[in-house]
Formats: C-alpha cells, sequence, structure tokens
C-alpha cells in the first residue's frame, strides 16, 4: 500500500441536507424532528437535549438550535428550529 502524505488535512465541504439543513433554510420557524410513544418520554427529552447541546455534527455548534419536547395526543414529540448563524 502506498501512502500519501500531506502538511494539511482537506477541507470537508458539507452539505446542508436532512433535518438541521432544513430548519436552516427556515431559521426560527419551529418544527417536528422526531416522534415517541408516550412510553418513551426520556427517549424524547434525551434526543431534545443531544439536539440543543450539538452533540451531533448535525446539530453543532451548540446553541445553534432549540428544541422542545410536547405531547401530542397519544406521543411525544420533539420540536426543533434553527437560532444560529446566517444559512449557507
Amino acid at each position: 500500500m502506498k501512502l500519501t502524505f500531506t502538511d494539511e488535512l482537506p477541507a470537508i465541504e458539507r452539505k446542508q441536507s436532512g433535518v438541521p439543513g432544513q430548519l436552516k433554510k427556515n431559521k426560527g420557524k419551529w418544527a417536528i424532528i422526531r416522534s415517541y410513544p408516550l412510553s418513551r418520554k426520556n427517549a424524547a427529552g434525551a434526543y431534545a437535549n443531544a439536539v440543543r447541546t450539538g452533540k451531533t455534527r448535525a446539530w453543532c455548534p451548540a446553541g445553534d438550535f432549540k428544541a422542545a419536547v410536547r405531547s401530542m395526543g397519544d406521543e411525544i414529540v420533539v420540536w426543533a428550529r434553527y437560532v444560529g448563524g446566517e444559512a449557507s
């Protein structure tokens, strides 16, 4: 195997796709991003917290997204909106 060496890592082009990308395109607007049965209330809260704290790369940087958990009928839903910098 031939190794290739470089002084700098190449930049990774990140596309704004999926749910975070859609929220960025609609800055300030709330959307339901996930739903759970009532029995999984803790999972819904954990997911909302992961969105708020930027736990995964898609939701980074921390604080750019707001999230809330609400019960709707027989399920718990996670709402989110983008409040961070400029959408690209």
